[in-house]
Formats: structure tokens, sequence, C-alpha cells
């Protein structure tokens, strides 16, 4: 089975998977997230799934704030898997570029880098500390590994 197959084959078991919601908002009023965030309804983004309007999320910034928790899927009275269509939303906008401006700057500079923020002056600390220095990933596996995302 191709990735392509896959992917068309796990988003239809999650939207087949997400009409069993009645749109109740257990899955809101239970969110840790939802508490803090007024963006974050995990209520419209199943809404959203169910009328088959999955675009608008599929690079969403939104998407990326469920903390994966699983809240959500433990406390919903029909067993609906709102964390799990999340992560194939996020799945959705790696494969297809289209990550929040955020992603895309972290992502470059860990192919630039090897990391995202400057060590040199953490390791210095640490060295004053009597902390052994922070060790930094070779630049060549994050490239191979963040290859083909941006």
């Amino acid at each position: 089975m191709g990735e392509r197959e896959h992917l068309n084959g796990a988003i239809t078991q999650i939207l087949r998977e997400i009409k069993r919601c009645y749109q109740c908002g257990t899955c809101v009023s239970s969110c840790p997230v939802a508490k803090h965030e007024g963006r974050y309804n995990p209520r419209r983004i199943l809404r959203r799934a169910q009328l088959e309007n999955l675009e608008p999320l599929i690079g969403s910034d939104v998407i990326w704030l469920c903390t994966t928790c699983y809240t959500c899927v433990d406390r919903c009275p029909q067993s609906v898997g709102a964390a799990n269509l999340i992560l194939e939303l996020r799945r959705m906008s790696v494969r297809g570029r289209k990550l929040p401006e955020g992603f895309i700057k972290i992502i470059e500079e860990l192919k630039k880098d090897g990391y995202i923020y400057p060590i040199d002056s953490i390791n210095r600390r640490r060295e004053r500390m009597g902390l052994p220095p922070i060790v930094v990933g070779k630049k060549e596996e994050f490239e191979k590994i963040l290859e083909g995302i941006i």
C-alpha cells in the first residue's frame, strides 16, 4: 500500500468514526487547551471534518495547539477520536508542506545549525555551573530527517 492510499485510508476511517459525534461539547469542556486558548475548539474541528471541509484546517496553526492528552477521547460519550483526527490533519499538513510560519522557521534553523537556539551561551552558563555541555546533534542528520518537509 502506497503512502497516498494509506493517507486516504487513515482519513477515511477517521471521517467514518467522527460521524458518531453529535456535537455535545464534552470534548471542548474537558480540553485543557480550549480552556485557555479561545481559538482552539475540538468540536468545531470535528464539525468541519464531518462536513468534509478539511482544507482550512490543513496548514492552520490551530491544529498544532492540541497537546494530544486524549482527554477529549476519554470523555467523549461516543468515543470519537478528536485527537486522532488532529494528528491526521497534522500529518496531512506536513505531507502537503503547509506548516505554520513558526514551524518553518524552526525547521530552517535545524537545517542550518542543527539546533533552534544559541547553544554556545547556554553551554557557557552550564560550564559556570559545573554542568556538562549540551551535545548538539549532527547537522547532516537533521538535514536528512527534515528533507522534503520544506
